[in-house]
């Protein structure tokens, strides 16, 4: 079995292949946690909206233009999708 060596990598770093806006988005928080915590957590909002969007759009659910990252999350649509784990 192969172990890799992800010392000094972002635990991120998996996604950057695949969605690299959402990589960019987790490893910016992680740089400036120590920095700048508020900033960081501002960041990761932004990242689970992007998640929260990434998902309706892969799983090709339908959603209002317009509603809020709460709504999104909350829609039916979106609960029966997913894991429960994902939303409480």
């Amino acid at each position: 079995m192969e172990i890799s060596d992800t010392r000094g990598k972002s635990n991120f770093h998996f996604m950057r292949d695949e969605i690299e806006h959402l990589a960019d988005l987790g490893e910016l928080a992680e740089s400036i946690f120590l920095i700048d915590p508020g900033s960081a957590l501002t960041r990761l909002r932004s990242f689970a909206e992007e998640v929260v969007k990434f998902i309706y759009s892969y799983e090709k659910l339908q959603r209002l233009p317009n509603a809020s990252f709460y709504e999104l999350v909350k829609s039916p649509i979106f609960t029966e999708s997913v894991d429960k784990s994902l939303i409480y």
